[in-house]
């Protein structure tokens, strides 16, 4: 969307600007209802590629353990994807590799999603003076999404919807 206007914030919006993650995947989590706070029930990608990283930065787990942890988180299905699940999947050959990570993850583990929402808060706050309108920027696919909305069948609950959408145009 930035090439639209939007401004984006943090190291996930740069590495999906820039191309290093494409997939949704990488910042999907399922979270529990509202009345268990929203935890998250399960580990961004995101977040387990940066704590990975570190890991291997300060040489806890070597470079096949951690492609493999990689591949093994990234093939699992998001909302299954937890890095007790990933460690229980490895291979006996990485066991001492994953018990120091085991006992290194809980002060060491990294949440980039939660630091790019501080640093969006922190941006906000900085902003001076009114918040500016966003302009629209109409593409041939959006003028594709009118035609298709106007074609169909008006439902009520979907009245305001296509309203919305017609005013744009």
């Amino acid at each position: 969307m930035h090439t639209f206007g939007m401004v984006g914030v943090g190291r996930i919006f740069r590495a999906y600007r820039d191309g290093t993650l494409e997939d949704d995947d990488e910042v999907a989590v399922v979270h529990a209802p509202a009345e268990l706070g929203f935890r998250p029930l399960s580990d961004a990608m995101v977040n387990i590629r940066e704590t990975l990283r570190r890991a291997r930065r300060h040489r806890i787990i070597g470079q096949a353990a951690h492609d493999a942890l990689i591949g093994l988180g990234k093939r699992m299905f998001f909302k299954d994807r937890t890095f007790e699940r990933i460690l229980a999947s490895t291979d006996s050959h990485l066991r001492a590799e994953v018990t120091r990570l085991r006992r290194w993850l809980p002060t060491n583990a990294i949440d980039v999603k939660k630091a790019d929402a501080r640093a969006l808060i922190r941006t906000l706050n900085g902003l001076k003076g009114p918040t500016p309108r966003p302009r629209f920027v109409s593409s041939r696919h959006w003028d594709a999404l009118v035609s298709e909305l106007a074609r169909r069948p008006k439902r009520l609950h979907g009245d305001s919807c296509i309203q919305a959408v017609e005013s744009q145009s």
